[in-house]
């Protein structure tokens, strides 16, 4: 697996184009013990509390019940594994990458299928350790991109474990499309923080690159190109960059809303 810096490096230095010279740098099957099988292979341990297998890889494009996948659920993250929106790829896999963040409350995109409605449930769950943390719903809209805020504030140098599900069937929850990532919180020291570009989101996700934040990266591009969609600078490195984090399948996405909706 590449490391984050390879992951991306070529096609944000692209971001100098055009803005003079930037340096480039849970579950309905128990066993004896009460423990489920999730989707995607998720433990939920007890009723509420879920616990990953740990020896299994995160994937950022789900699964589930063919029956209910008209094109998978994709998270934007950084990973392996190109991915397609048909139906016959609603079994591929496509592992994520662990991520990074500088911001406490993170900001993670995703592809929602059309499922025939305006809009569908999804919820957001986040571990730590194996353990249930925190869980939040928000309605979404179908049929292209929308952000999800994390409405938790992270602790510092912390890792994280989170799942996204949309709640298409709440009888059989192993049913519903799920992806999930791993995510560490690492601040900025205060002067990093003043040297954060402001009101440009190509030297801002610039700047969050260079400092390994690749998922507050993605966040500052994805913003960019949703606010300015006919602003041909922002989308060619949006093209760029959703094909070098191998997810060409979507590119041509539209974007449904730019700001993360509230949790409910």
């Amino acid at each position: 697996m590449l490391p984050l810096k390879s992951v991306i490096f070529i096609p944000l230095s692209i971001l100098a184009i055009g803005i003079g010279t930037i340096s480039s740098s849970e579950a309905d099957q128990s066993d004896k013990n009460g423990v489920t099988q999730g989707i995607n292979g998720a433990t939920y341990v007890g009723q509420n509390t879920p616990k990953r297998q740990q020896s299994r890889p995160r994937r950022r494009t789900s699964g589930g019940d063919r029956n209910l996948c008209k094109a998978p659920l994709v998270a934007i993250v950084p990973g392996s594994g190109d991915v397609s929106l048909d139906p016959n790829s609603c079994t591929t896999e496509s592992i994520a990458t662990p991520s990074q963040t500088a911001m406490r409350s993170p900001i993670v995109w995703f592809y929602i299928p059309d499922y025939g409605l305006p809009e569908v449930t999804g919820e957001l769950v986040l571990l730590n350790q194996g353990q249930r943390i925190h869980q939040s719903r928000h309605q979404v809209t179908t049929g292209g991109l929308h952000p999800i805020q994390f409405d938790y504030n992270l602790n510092p140098n912390q890792t994280y474990d989170w799942l996204f599900s949309l709640i298409l069937d709440a009888d059989q929850p192993t049913n519903n499309p799920t992806v999930e990532n791993q995510i560490t919180f690492t601040p900025y020291t205060p002067r990093e923080l003043s040297d954060v570009p402001q009101n440009n989101p190509l030297l801002e996700a610039q700047y969050h690159f260079q400092k390994d934040r690749v998922q507050d990266s993605l966040n500052s591009i994805a913003q960019g190109v949703c606010t300015s969609p006919s602003d041909p600078i922002l989308n060619q490195v949006w093209q760029q960059v959703i094909q070098s984090i191998n997810l060409t399948g979507i590119q041509s996405s539209p974007w449904k809303t730019c700001t993360a909706p509230l949790s409910q």
